[in-house]
């Protein structure tokens, strides 16, 4: 111990300073004082440090919380993952619904409505214009504007030599004059008959018959059968829009214009028809028209794809 006097040190056990006689024992007694305040003033320091603790494990604790509840959230929703994919399959599927009432039970069948679509080309041998044939024939008007609409439906569903045909033009069909649509026209019954089968999906009153010979003309102009034309089939107004001197180029052609739109886009030999080139070329018209001004409607159509496409008629056929 130290003299609070002197500042000497000397033993715990001493009564009085060897050094200036000061009694121990105030000593002590303020040491004493001295030590219980420092064991008070300690208590502080421990009293905070276990807040800190209780802080810390607090925390802690929360933190935990919030991981098992993360944890927790995504087994849930895994579980949910499986419910949620089989209900869209079954909705997604034409599947067989039940369902019941007080008295019976009930089996429904969900349908799928789609547009029918021919399975397959038809590869019929090409009729010239003014040539029998055998027509499937599927609707009949009095107007030839409905006719003509009921010709686009077919072109639609994927028959695209449907066209209209006056029937008293012909000698084997009726002799009052009717707006008859036919979905194809084939040189032979068999053909046709081939082709029946698949118009009968969308027409079931569809039949096939022979138009018989061609006997009378409604185009404008070249009806005089003139010396080395033996046939009366005295043309049309084309829009021709190219010429080749390859067959399958310009069937090519034509097949890319059907697919714009213009299904009745043909292929024609010049040295067939009296008014175009002597030289043989393979010409693609767009279409073939009774008159002028109607051929002048379809060329503002075509000639959004081609150009230099003109109107022209073709004269009389030859053979």
């Amino acid at each position: 111990m130290n003299c609070r006097k002197c500042g000497a040190q000397f033993n715990d056990d001493a009564i009085f300073c060897p050094v200036c006689g000061e009694k121990v024992e105030f000593i002590q007694s303020n040491n004493s004082n001295l030590n219980g305040n420092n064991m008070n003033s300690g208590g502080s320091p421990n009293n905070d440090g276990n807040k800190k603790l209780l802080i810390v494990i607090i925390t802690l604790l929360a933190v935990l919380i919030v991981i098992f509840a993360f944890i927790a959230g995504t087994m849930i929703n895994k579980d949910k993952t499986p419910e949620t994919t089989a209900i869209q399959t079954t909705y997604s599927q034409p599947e067989t619904t039940i369902f019941t009432t007080e008295s019976e039970t009930y089996e429904t069948t969900t349908k799928k409505t789609t547009k029918h679509k021919t399975t397959k080309k038809h590869t019929t041998k090409h009729v010239n214009s003014g040539d029998a044939f055998y027509g499937i024939w599927c609707s009949a008007y009095k107007s030839r504007d409905k006719a003509e609409n009921d010709a686009q439906k077919m072109r639609n569903k994927g028959f695209y030599n449907a066209e209209v045909f006056v029937s008293s033009e012909w000698s084997n069909m009726n002799q009052e004059k009717w707006y008859c649509v036919t979905a194809d026209k084939c040189y032979s019954k068999s053909d046709a008959n081939r082709v029946l089968k698949d118009v009968k999906k969308v027409y079931r009153d569809a039949y096939v018959k022979y138009t018989g010979s061609y006997k009378g003309s409604y185009y404008e102009e070249e009806t005089t059968v003139k010396p080395g034309y033996e046939s009366t089939y005295p043309g049309f107004y084309g829009i021709w829009c190219s010429a080749y001197k390859s067959e399958s180029k310009a069937q090519a052609d034509a097949e890319k214009l059907r697919s714009y739109g213009f299904y009745n886009a043909d292929v024609y030999l010049t040295t067939d028809w009296k008014n175009l080139n002597s030289e043989p070329w393979y010409c693609v018209s767009a279409d073939q028209c009774n008159s002028k001004s109607e051929a002048n409607q379809v060329l503002k159509k075509v000639k959004k794809y081609y150009k230099s496409a003109y109107v022209k008629h073709s004269g009389a056929y030859r053979y």
